[in-house]
């Protein structure tokens, strides 16, 4: 049985196959579908609260009051206890990306840009953005490209704290990267 059907216009054409022998259909996307199907949530956040349950009624009020977000805010349940957040302003995104090490009850979030290979019944979540802590460093090193390269020896760095960057503070430094939560720092 082959059905082609559009989604948006002539844009995307799906095909659903009955393979012989199979007792369930099969749907192929292929990219540029995908890409069409995934924009609404391309600047959407992954959270998960890490040890803890927490039901949706519960975590949209405690957000609430914990982001103190400027705009508004849309959180989506994506079951395997995974939630989806969709700001309306690009800086309560980032607010919540790059300024927190955010708890709720005692437990962190797990928070991470939503990308098209999320799939919440077999993430694990194996990276997460993080702040790291450099301290000890000589003071040549506070420049924008030496602590992009220090940081890549923990993870892929996303941002450089700006007193860093201004060697204003020359006691240690941080760096948001994302990093693998699975890789042993120290062997």
């Amino acid at each position: 049985m082959i059905v082609d059907d559009s989604l948006d216009g002539d844009r995307l054409a799906v095909v659903t196959r009955r393979d012989s022998g199979a007792s369930r259909p099969k749907v192929i996307f292929i990219d540029e579908e995908k890409k069409v199907l995934s924009e609404s949530y391309i600047d959407s956040i992954v959270i998960k609260v890490l040890g803890k349950r927490v039901n949706y009624t519960a975590i949209v009020h405690k957000f609430k009051f914990i982001w103190r977000l400027k705009g508004g805010y849309e959180v989506l349940n994506v079951g395997f206890e995974y939630f989806l957040v969709k700001c309306d302003l690009k800086e309560d995104r980032e607010k919540i990306l790059l300024r927190g090490l955010w708890m709720i009850d005692g437990h962190y979030l797990a928070v991470k840009p939503w990308t098209i290979s999320f799939r919440p019944a077999e993430e694990s979540f194996g990276t997460n953005l993080v702040w790291i802590h450099i301290i000890g460093l000589n003071i040549h090193y506070y420049q924008k490209k030496a602590m992009r390269r220090i940081a890549t020896a923990m993870g892929d760095p996303i941002k450089v704290d700006v007193a860093t960057k201004e060697a204003e503070r020359g006691k240690f430094t941080k760096a948001c990267v994302f990093i693998d939560l699975g890789f042993s720092v120290i062997d």
